[in-house]
């Protein structure tokens, strides 16, 4: 119901994850290719995956036709390949496996973002409240408008088409300006400062606004793209208030395992789906693995940052390099570090 509009949370997720994970602000450096080499690790393997399944499939039913002529194909899989097709100037912006639109862009912020956020982060800091704030409201209004007006959701799926120039600008935008604000709100939770307590305090309002947006979405009274304006100030709430109702509901057993499985979910619903919609045409587009894709998945990715979340506050003190292996993979931090402890509360 609203794919689109949850990859927003996730940029912002991954943009105070990864700060908190690196200790950014902290007075140390980036040690860049072991940070480079954790996130390759983490996220390219099942992308390779998918990627070759997207292969065969839309070559199996596309390629060499005059609806996707061969040398865009191979093309196109080049730039796959390297994670650049989301990147303008460089991609056409189409991606087989469609959300991996979202993982192009994310690689652009490990690579180009990241480490300029990192090195910023102690003069961030330093700002007044009021001006981060203001920072904050306006990268998010950029992002919101940028989605709302300009954003082409038939750029990234499988054809042969060609979208306005502007609109090949518009998911680095998405990207580049939500996880720079999950940074700003990093900000926020290291100094606690005002704007994080009072986050803290409206979380479970702002979980219930944001059902309400999707409510209304639904019946078609309002724009379901709005729930963007929510990400920052509900990823910094659940990171302050642990308590909150909605924290308390991520905590369940069920979400957790949804966590666990989430990114799988994301990447392999479409070419699972692909290939039972060809193979039966007569089920709707959807129908056959719609219920890999629900709107679990993404809450499944909060409950796991909720644990990244607590398992890199409880290491901070042990050094740079279980900061590095809990960004990589929580999970086996809390398993190894921990010993299952947040897992069995």
């Amino acid at each position: 119901m609203f794919p689109d509009s949850a990859v927003d949370l996730f940029f912002c997720l991954s943009g105070f994850s990864l700060c908190l994970a690196y200790k950014a602000g902290s007075g140390g450096g980036l040690d860049f290719w072991p940070y480079i080499r954790a996130r390759f690790a983490r996220i390219y393997p099942l992308y390779a995956v998918s990627l070759g399944l997207m292969w065969w499939l839309v070559f199996r039913h596309l390629g060499g036709s005059g609806y996707y002529p061969t040398p865009l194909y191979f093309a196109d899989a080049v730039r796959q390949v390297f994670m650049v097709n989301t990147w303008p100037l460089i991609g056409s912006g189409s991606n087989w496996d469609f959300p991996a639109w979202s993982l192009s862009v994310e690689a652009f912020c490990y690579i180009g973002i990241f480490p300029l956020l990192f090195k910023s982060l102690p003069r961030l800091m330093a700002w007044s409240v009021s001006r981060r704030l203001c920072l904050l409201v306006v990268l998010g209004f950029v992002s919101v408008i940028a989605f709302v007006r300009l954003w082409d959701g038939f750029m990234v799926s499988v054809h042969l088409y060609h979208p306005h120039p502007i609109s090949l600008w518009i998911p680095m935008l998405r990207g580049v300006t939500l996880f720079t604000v999950g940074g700003i709100i990093y900000s926020f939770w290291v100094r606690k400062d005002a704007v994080a307590s009072l986050a803290g305090q409206a979380c479970d309002a702002v979980a219930l606004a944001g059902f309400g947006i999707l409510v209304g979405a639904f019946f078609m009274t309002l724009h379901k793209d709005y729930l963007t304006l929510l990400a920052p100030a509900l990823v910094l709430g659940l990171a302050v208030n642990e308590k909150a109702v909605v924290a308390r509901l991520l905590a369940a057993q069920p979400f957790y395992w949804l966590g666990e499985i989430s990114y799988s979910l994301y990447l392999l619903h479409v070419p699972i789906d692909y290939e039972l919609h060809h193979a039966w045409p007569a089920l709707s587009h959807w129908t056959a693995a719609g219920f890999f894709y629900l709107d679990g998945g993404d809450v499944g990715r909060i409950h796991a940052f909720l644990l990244r979340l607590r398992v890199a506050a409880a290491v901070l003190d042990q050094g740079p390099e279980a900061g590095t292996a809990c960004g990589a993979d929580g999970a086996m931090i809390r398993a190894q570090v921990l010993g299952h402890r947040w897992a069995r509360r």
